[in-house]
This record gives C-alpha cells, structure tokens and sequence, in this order.
C-alpha cells in the first residue's frame, strides 16, 4: 500500500481520509430507539448498535 512519498498522501489512504472526515463532520444527527424486551442489558443488542453505527459511518450520520 502506498502511504506517503515525499509529504503527499497516495491513493492507498483516500477511502480512509473520506471515512475520517465523514465521522469528524457528519451530515447530520439521527435518533433510533431500540425497542426490546432486555433493552436494559446492553449486550443483548450489541450487534444491533454495532451494524447500526457501521450503517451511519457510511451515510455521515452520527
């Protein structure tokens, strides 16, 4: 992977320069509830909050 010649960025690193700008200056805000039956056990919906966060990052939504 091509990282940095001579002060400049390569190519190798543009998808993670657009990811890193879409989480420090996302678009705008977004409220999901999560309505279950052990929605006080935050475990029970780790994958739910995870897959939720991932879907976010690519939409620049935090």
């Amino acid at each position: 992977m091509n990282l940095e010649v001579n002060g400049k960025l390569r190519h190798g690193l543009d998808g993670w320069v657009k990811l890193v700008n879409r989480i420090k200056e996302p678009k705008t805000g977004l409220e999901i509830a999560i309505v279950g039956k052990y929605v006080d056990l935050h475990d029970s919906y780790m994958s739910v909050k995870e897959a939720l966060t991932h879907a976010a990052l690519h939409h620049a939504v935090m």
